[in-house]
């Protein structure tokens, strides 16, 4: 098989099963991926494959990989290069953080990356299967100490912590240990539990913020993960949720606790970079700062050196910038993405803000 027809393959794959797919050259460098996660998401994502490939070993037979988080890969070889398909949640991931990405059972993504593999192979291929024995000896530890009366996990305060001092870096290091993962397990064991940890959370990082966040500007925040959790009270969906909270109240905090901007600019940043994939209008940007239309754009064209549309702009291009270089998506599909009414109309707007066409920033720039 072709290069480009590995690169058609695995895009249909993405869009067929929402799975996410990527290529990476023989020195382990991304050359494409189909994804709908963002820059943060891609990075994490390249970070994670690297330990994928090599928990795979060198050789031609594709492998489908169960690790110790329980999240399912499937990586294959062509012509020196690595094809990836996942990761996928399958039922028994406590901390799977990429969003969007629909869980599925262990069975069916096996399905689905055995006509993967044939497809790239170009002839029927079974590949073969390793759940990792990491997974299975920490599931059987976590339950026989749930079992003991005399169990004594931290409490994991750290985690409020990093959320109190806006410190980003930090509470992704407590999040992504091992150890976190045990405790999640452990206090989040069932549905009924999960949901005590998840409100009780969003109540403790709520009170802990106000001291560096107005309460006005948190609500809101508190609002959406409420409603979350009545759309979607799935054990899986409130173990990530309460991870994804715990990340959004301290970037808010780490956001407020810059000097470089007053607190109605910072608010305003922070809503561009929310709505990217809507159309905004300064009123309501306005209204969600609390703030008159005029005094909000004097302070911000005063402390930024640019107006709400032109930042609005900048920040839509950048976005668009990346579905180009690293995505294969059609400029009509990136529109519509970002929320323009047309194409024409986009391209206008990417002109104006890059001085060049998404088609001529595609040809130069592209990573695929």
């Amino acid at each position: 098989m072709e290069s480009a027809q590995i690169h058609s393959l695995c895009e249909i794959y993405f869009n067929s099963f929402r799975i996410p797919a990527g290529i990476f050259d023989p020195d382990g460098n991304l050359t494409a991926i189909y994804s709908p996660f963002g820059e943060h998401q891609t990075s994490m994502y390249i970070g994670d494959a690297a330990d994928v490939i090599r928990q795979s070993g060198r050789g031609s037979v594709p492998v489908i990989l169960f690790d110790r988080l329980g999240a399912s890969w499937a990586v294959t070889e062509h012509g020196g290069e690595h094809i990836l398909l996942g990761p996928v949640q399958t039922g028994e991931c406590s901390s799977f953080e990429y969003g969007d990405i629909p869980e599925r059972s262990y069975d069916a993504f096996c399905e689905i990356a055995s006509s993967f593999v044939s497809a790239v192979a170009g002839s029927p291929v079974m590949p073969r299967q390793e759940r990792d024995e990491r997974a299975n000896r920490k599931a059987a530890d976590l339950m026989y100490r749930a079992e003991r009366e005399d169990v004594r996990l931290r409490s994991f305060d750290e985690v409020y912590e990093c959320a109190a001092k806006g410190d980003v870096a930090g509470l992704n290091d407590l999040l992504r240990s091992s150890e976190f993962d045990d405790y999640h397990d452990m206090v989040m064991k069932d549905r009924e539990s999960a949901v005590t940890v998840y409100v009780f959370s969003l109540a403790k990082v709520y009170h802990i913020c106000q001291a560096a966040v107005p309460i006005k500007e948190l609500a809101p925040l508190v609002a959406a993960y409420m409603e979350e959790l009545k759309r979607d009270p799935s054990l899986a969906a409130m173990k990530s949720g309460t991870k994804r909270m715990l990340y959004d109240f301290t970037r808010y905090v780490s956001e407020f606790g810059k000097k470089d901007y007053s607190p109605a600019v910072n608010t305003a940043l922070m809503y561009i970079k929310e709505h990217i994939y809507s159309q905004m209008k300064v009123e309501d940007i306005a209204r969600h700062c609390a703030v008159s239309v005029s005094s909000l754009q004097h302070r911000f064209r005063e402390e930024t050196g640019m107006s709400i549309s032109e930042a609005i702009l900048s920040c839509k291009a950048d976005k668009a910038r990346y579905f180009l270089r690293y995505t294969l998506l059609p400029c009509t599909e990136i529109a519509f993405k970002m929320g323009y009414c047309s194409q024409s109309y986009f391209i206008k707007q990417f002109r104006k803000a890059t001085g060049m066409t998404p088609s001529e920033y595609r040809a130069a720039n592209s990573a695929l």
